[in-house]
């Protein structure tokens, strides 16, 4: 752990820079990934195959590399995801169905969840101390939100210019957010010396994470493809994550000092719990409210999501970061694996209700918790 605050505080603002650069790149396209498979010829059913095949592949590597990962840099990992996104987006250029194509898309997005993410929450974990896990998570919730607000408008009508011209802006941001990397490269924040955390000690956080990914999933993947094919143009698709931000940051800074308290976060919890219930059913029945019921969705979203990551980042410190990261991380798949099979066999319409089921399950469990 660094013990020099102001060499801590300068490599947290390099990589709250670097977080802010990537998303302005990744959520340019993010968004777009399945349906510039659909405007590729590939079909609804390959797009599945697709969501699952990364998701599961992911996991899978996730637990198998492990013990090799842990030893080595993080940081160098987070560097190697995104060099993979670059590979991603040039795959998708070509306009044509290609199958080796296809599958190096799905490695590559493989590349990207198993490192990426893993890399991002180790860092996190490692900067963080129990007081700070609120502010540092707040902080990487604005940089990721301001990227987010206007990112995905400006990707859809890139995409509906030029093709060439979304993939070169998406990777010249990319390339730039791994600039502010370099200096902090040579940081030890694996922590491997230190123990593994017992599952069965966070269980209720890794379900809480898991019914979190699948909401999310169904929420800010599947919702924007059922918009696209129900025939709404690409700028209808980009409003649905920039609705999402816009209302983050709002949130964000109004809830900066409350997330520390343990109340608000398990009465936000269940206030949203509550809400994505009502906003699913009122999809279903009527989901051309699509700007409303995005709203309503992002209203909530952020707070739950913040309330489980700071109770999640609280638990595991003094862990070995990557061992914790690598659980969070395949909880986090396997539920995208499981929704994407579910609503494959349903289809997308029946699907809009898998939140509603999710929901029921997180409560029902939630309250046997708060008894204990």
């Amino acid at each position: 752990m660094l013990t020099n605050k102001t060499e801590e505080m300068t490599a947290l603002k390099r990589f709250n820079f670097s977080v802010f650069l990537h998303f302005i790149g990744r959520l340019l396209y993010r968004t777009f990934v399945p349906i510039i498979l659909l405007k590729n010829w590939y079909s609804i059913d390959q797009v599945f195959i697709y969501l699952i095949g990364y998701s599961l592949v992911t996991v899978l590597f996730s637990i198998l590399s492990i013990k090799f990962l842990s030893k080595k840099r993080v940081l160098l990992f987070y560097i190697l995801a995104i060099l993979s996104e670059i590979l991603l987006i040039i795959l998708l250029i070509p306009e044509k169905i290609n199958y080796l194509i296809f599958w190096l898309i799905i490695l590559a997005e493989w590349i990207y969840y198993s490192y990426y993410y893993i890399s991002y929450n180790s860092i996190v974990a490692h900067y963080t101390s129990k007081e700070k896990t609120s502010k540092n998570l707040w902080n990487l919730g604005i940089a990721s939100g301001f990227a987010n607000i206007f990112t995905p408008i400006v990707g859809a009508l890139l995409l509906m210019i030029s093709k060439n011209l979304f993939s070169v802006v998406a990777v010249v941001f990319l390339v730039f957010s791994v600039i502010p990397l370099l200096k902090i490269i040579n940081k030890d924040i694996n922590w491997a010396h230190l123990p593994k955390i017992k599952i069965k000690d966070i269980r209720y956080e890794l379900f809480s994470c898991g019914i979190r990914s699948w909401i999310e999933f169904w929420a800010f993947i599947l919702w924007p493809i059922f918009v696209y094919i129900s025939g709404f143009s690409l700028i209808y698709v980009g409003i649905i994550p920039a609705i999402e931000a816009l209302t983050n940051i709002i949130l964000l800074h109004t809830i900066k000092n409350k997330i520390i308290s343990n109340k608000f976060r398990t009465i936000s919890k269940i206030t949203w719990i509550f809400w994505i219930i009502f906003i699913s059913i009122y999809r279903f029945f009527f989901p051309e409210q699509m700007i409303f019921t995005n709203f309503l969705t992002a209203l909530f979203f952020t707070i739950f999501s913040l309330s489980i990551n700071a109770d999640y980042f609280e638990k595991i410190k003094n862990y070995q970061t990557y061992y914790s990261s690598m659980l969070l991380e395949s909880v986090w798949l396997w539920s995208w694996a499981l929704v994407a099979t579910i609503t494959f066999f349903i289809g997308l319409k029946y699907g809009i209700l898998i939140p509603v089921v999710l929901a029921t399950i997180w409560l029902i469990f939630s309250f046997k918790e708060i008894k204990k």
